[in-house]
């Protein structure tokens, strides 16, 4: 099953002994587009602030509901700060850079003969937190759809002037998943809120 990244944040997680807290982002290596920790805000009991959590700390099966992890209060409240004045990032991995996956959204695509859309959301696989797609909104030229593109397609990312640039062209970006027809929870697919 794959989880919208943008759907997990303010998720509940659950810990051995109680709430831990809630999901404010997550950090992912950029060389083979695993997320490698959840960035937790602190359930307001245990202690104020953020902290990194292992995603291998999350229980299988998990949703957006709530997110059940096998570590405890105590594990949470004595993990160090993320954020703040030192604004403390997740240590890099072997593989490549760790980036928040807030900074990818709204980032620009560049087909092999023209621009595409923009980067709306990522799809993330529950079972291995693997980055396996990124929906692209398409509006400005293909008439308002949502694909989904691999991360495998991807040529170059440029952090500074926030493109990315994919090897593939407009009309294979067409061709695409549509956001309609990957495997997401319904839940996930709603908007997140209800007028009424």
């Amino acid at each position: 099953m794959l989880h919208r990244d943008r759907r997990l944040k303010g998720t509940l997680v659950r810990g051995t002994d109680g709430d831990l807290g809630v999901v404010e982002g997550l950090y992912f290596d950029e060389k083979d587009w695993t997320v490698r920790h959840l960035i937790i805000g602190r359930d307001k009991a245990l202690k104020e602030g953020s902290v990194l959590v292992s995603p291998t700390s999350i229980r299988p099966n998990w949703n957006i509901a709530m997110l059940v992890a096998n570590i405890g209060q105590r594990e949470i409240r004595d993990s160090a700060e993320v954020g703040g004045d030192a604004d403390l990032r997740p240590t890099r991995p072997a593989s490549g850079q760790t980036r928040n996956t807030d900074q990818l959204m709204g980032f620009h695509l560049k087909a092999t003969d023209g621009d595409i859309g923009h980067v709306d959301d990522l799809l993330i696989d529950e079972a291995s937190w693997r980055i396996c797609y990124l929906v692209v909104d398409t509006s400005n030229w293909i008439g308002g759809k949502w694909v989904a593109v691999v991360p495998s397609v991807l040529r170059s990312i440029d952090w500074t002037d926030r493109t990315i640039e994919v090897a593939i062209t407009r009309d294979e970006v067409k061709r695409s998943p549509e956001m309609d027809a990957m495997p997401v929870p319904s839940a996930e697919t709603m908007p997140p809120f209800v007028l009424m």
